[in-house]
């Protein structure tokens, strides 16, 4: 049941501000390939959970790490962090962090709003979820609209771990021109996140450590 009392809309409201990006825009130099990106955002430990790593990290993860006081403990906790979700600890390559970098790259390419790139909402959602497997634009008078579709059947959606009773989950990006961003809209208005979306975004961070996370649906 959902909860319409205006005190509970503020509170939750402020609670996602607060996991939004917190580098300046104006700081970061938007690396536009994998490796680039990789070099870039993994160069600083101090600085390193100020990134795009932030749309990863456990919550427990994130208490662990502001909890450090060096930076050579912070290292060690960025490679035990990427070897947590290395899938073959064996060789020095580790497919999981190359890839999350790569969606990292695509994401600075291609959305060129404010805030720009893995700071944006399209480019969050092209992080932890991946490539929407369709997009279907709506366009308005005061602007347009995205709904990204992520399959969670058949070829595309079998390898997902997130479910759904329709097949499909829908994502609503609207476009405010006096902003120039897309926002996803959620409960709240432009900005704001859904349940459904932050449910989507909490098991894909989980599944990303615990391969006995079993498919979820979500509602």
């Amino acid at each position: 049941m959902r909860d319409h009392s205006i005190g509970a809309r503020v509170l939750l409201l402020l609670a996602f501000t607060a996991l939004w990006p917190t580098v300046a825009a104006a700081k970061d130099a938007f690396p536009e390939t994998g490796p680039e990106a990789l070099a870039y955002y993994e160069a600083d430990p101090d600085h390193w959970l100020d990134g795009p790593v932030q749309y990863l990290i456990l919550d427990s993860e994130r208490k662990q790490f502001q909890e450090l006081t060096t930076r050579s403990e912070r290292e060690r906790f960025i490679r035990r962090f990427w070897e947590r979700r290395d899938p073959d600890l064996r060789d020095r390559v580790n497919p999981f962090r190359d890839a999350f970098y790569q969606r990292v790259a695509e994401a600075n390419e291609r959305y060129h709003e404010y805030p720009r790139g893995w700071m944006s909402d399209r480019g969050m959602l092209r992080i932890v979820l991946g490539k929407p497997d369709h997009v279907r634009v709506i366009r308005g008078g005061t602007g347009d609209t995205q709904v990204w579709t992520y399959y969670t059947i058949g070829p595309r959606g079998n390898d997902r771990p997130l479910g759904s009773r329709f097949g499909e989950l829908q994502i609503v990006l609207v476009s405010r021109s006096t902003r120039n961003r897309y926002e996803i809209l959620g409960d709240f208005g432009p900005g704001a996140y859904p349940r459904y979306v932050r449910e989507m975004l909490d098991y894909m961070r989980l599944a990303a450590v615990d391969p006995s996370v079993r498919r979820v649906v979500i509602e």
